[in-house]
């Protein structure tokens, strides 16, 4: 026996709605992340000073982490609303190793140590 469906409930469309409202939102961080990046680098360069490159890194960082979580999001809306993809699409949708170590390989033991800001190259 079928229970009724209830108003206004929520399913897989309404679901991939929030996703890709949120991959909207996230690529609208990711163009303020920009324009503060550049507003930072005339600041800088204008006062002469040098600036705490650990500080200019993590909103690098930040800034690639809206942009690559914007590049998901409508990946998995689609996943959702039926359009099947593979654990390897999604880990190449996303630029960032450690995104996706912390989003789709979260349950892998290797810990590589790196905080945010460093730099891996393997």
């Amino acid at each position: 026996m079928d229970s009724p469906a209830l108003p206004d409930q929520v399913g897989p469309d309404e679901v991939a709605g929030v996703l890709t409202n949120l991959a909207d939102l996230l690529a609208g961080f990711h163009k303020s992340d920009v324009a503060l990046q550049d507003a930072l680098s005339t600041v800088t360069h204008a006062s002469g000073e040098t600036p705490n490159m650990f500080e200019l890194q993590h909103v690098d960082l930040l800034t690639q982490a809206h942009f690559d979580i914007a590049k998901l999001l409508p990946v998995l809306a689609a996943c959702i609303c039926g359009t099947p993809t593979d654990l390897n699409t999604l880990r190449k949708t996303l630029t960032l190793r450690s995104l996706q170590d912390l989003l789709i390989d979260s349950d892998s033991s290797d810990d590589d140590g790196l905080e945010a800001g460093d730099l891996s190259l393997f």
